[in-house]
């Protein structure tokens, strides 16, 4: 480790919620320690208690029992408004969706935490919120709105702003789960730089477990309990998972010299002097070309943001069954997909669906077919279709997070347009979705003796989206 004490300490954390239905332990009885500069991943099935000690740890929801230290401060012995003050100048956020203020640009999005903790001028947040969109590669976007953003821009936005007050520790929940994987490794990739070159403390909750192999500590919860902590490489043997260039530092502006029109090109100023006409024509020219190309490229815009929006906001997609094939050996999967904007219908080419089981930490592929229609053909989508693909998990021995289970991601590419023969009016959606999958050969009567269901063992759990 490059520090000889950590960042922040939480000894014997535990959360019990009271419900209707009786008391629930989210988190038992859980330490951990947290160094800088250092990657920790925490992992485990939905309901396993990642959120609950993340909201914990980050001073969001006070523990029943234990405690949680910075610098040998009990964060939670400190007054509401200390702790607030507290979260503003120690911790960044990063939630699985980009929480951006609509009607702000991206440059005042990132700039709003140091604008709160009266820390700084208004021109020092700006210079540095300027300075933190170049470094996650907006500097071009400052100016945009979130309407204006891909949902990866997005991501890199509420980085920069989590970044803003030169946070310490940087907490993200899920902040990839929504993104296609390419887009996801360049956001995680763009992660591990800065806080490795800031030494920044990160801690992110995932159910990515590719992530993992990039994690220099990852906490495995299970009901609430840590069942297993891998920490077996020290920070300087890490690799990113992508190179990305040196951060970008803010430099002191150079003293503007005014020059005289011509010094040093060796043109004498009054036979130059004719040339101003011919120079003025030239100039409206090239304004009016770059009036018109701006009022295309407005257009365009505005058509991608519209796409975007039917693609993200009116096209709906869900897991709607998963039955046995008579093979006993392949699984039947049935996709929903609903175009609720009715009197705009889109064009959809699907790609070809890839579908994972989860062995170990890592995601093993396995075979997939879709089936009807929807191969490699376009769909016109105006109210709603199925899609139906026919997949082997032919995994000898598969990860059980839920006893006798299966744990399964099919990931979906599609191509939309909102005409059929589209140019550069095109979007790519990428979507994950898990659950859990009963095999063929499975017990029920084991299945039962090690969980409840309130019938037969169903053949497949749904899990919500994250």
């Amino acid at each position: 480790m490059t520090a000889f004490t950590p960042l922040l300490n939480a000894q014997n954390l535990s959360k019990t919620y009271t419900t209707a239905w009786g008391v629930v332990d989210a988190v038992k009885e859980v330490s951990v320690s947290l160094w800088p500069g250092q990657f920790t991943a925490i992992i485990g099935r939905s309901g396993s208690g990642k959120s609950s000690l993340l909201a914990m740890i980050s001073g969001l929801s006070r523990p029943t029992r234990g405690l949680v230290k910075i610098q040998d401060t009990n964060i939670w012995e400190l007054s509401a408004q200390q702790r607030a003050e507290m979260r503003n100048r120690s911790f960044g956020f990063v939630f699985q969706f980009a929480s951006l203020l609509p009607t702000l640009r991206a440059i005042d999005n990132v700039a709003l935490p140091g604008l709160v903790g009266n820390t700084t001028t208004s021109t020092q947040a700006y210079d540095r919120a300027a300075l933190l969109l170049e470094q996650v590669g907006l500097g071009h976007r400052c100016q945009a709105y979130p309407g204006q953003l891909s949902g990866g821009e997005q991501r890199r936005v509420a980085i920069a702003r989590a970044l803003m007050n030169n946070p310490p520790l940087l907490m993200a929940d899920e902040p990839t789960g929504d993104l296609d994987e390419t887009t996801e490794l360049e956001i995680m990739a763009l992660l591990l730089h800065l806080c490795r070159s800031q030494n920044i403390s990160l801690v992110i909750v995932t159910h990515n477990l590719s992530l993992t192999q990039y994690a220099d500590q990852v906490l495995h919860l299970d009901q609430g309990k840590i069942t297993e902590i891998k920490q077996d490489r020290e920070l300087d043997q890490k690799t990113d998972p992508l190179p990305l260039p040196p951060l970008k530092q803010p430099e002191g502006s150079p003293t503007q010299v005014p020059i005289s029109l011509g010094t040093n090109l060796g043109i004498d100023r009054r036979k130059f002097l004719w040339l101003l006409p011919i120079f003025s024509v030239a100039w409206g020219l090239d304004a009016g070309l770059a009036w018109y190309q701006r009022r295309v490229a407005r257009a365009q815009k505005q058509a991608l943001a519209q796409l975007d929006q039917a693609s993200h906001g009116y096209l709906y997609i869900d897991l709607q069954n998963v039955a046995y094939e008579p093979d006993g050996q392949s699984y039947r999967l049935t996709l929903v997909m609903q175009n609720l904007d009715r009197e705009h219908p889109l064009y959809i080419q699907i790609l070809p669906l890839r579908a994972f089981v989860q062995t170990g930490f890592t995601w093993q592929e396995i075979p997939t077919d879709v089936l009807g229609e929807s191969r490699n053909s376009l769909i016109k989508l105006t109210t709603q279709a199925t899609l139906e693909t026919v997949f082997t998990p032919n995994v000898p021995q598969p990860t059980e997070l839920i006893p006798g289970y299966m744990h399964i991601r099919i990931d979906t590419d599609l191509l939309i347009s909102q005409r059929p023969q589209p140019e550069d009016d095109l979007i790519h959606r990428s979507d994950p979705y898990y659950f859990y999958l009963k095999p063929h050969n499975a017990d029920d009567a084991e299945i039962l003796r090690h969980s409840h269901y309130p019938g037969p063992p169903p053949i497949y759990i749904s899990m919500p989206p994250h």
